[in-house]
């Protein structure tokens, strides 16, 4: 047996599995979110740029 403290997030592989979860997760929404902006601004660019009018 080991004694472990009632408050050691270093000490508990748990934690540091959620921690590279979370950040993973983090980066990965963060890449799809700026994805779709640029997707969202480029349609719109190509859009006023190949249609030339106003309804675009």
């Amino acid at each position: 047996m080991l004694f472990i403290p009632a408050f050691s997030p270093n000490l508990n592989l748990i934690e540091w599995l959620w921690k590279f979860c979370k950040k993973q997760i983090f980066i990965i929404s963060i890449i799809l979110v700026l994805e779709w902006m640029l997707v969202a601004i480029f349609s719109k660019i190509l859009t006023g740029v190949l249609c030339n009018c106003d309804l675009c």
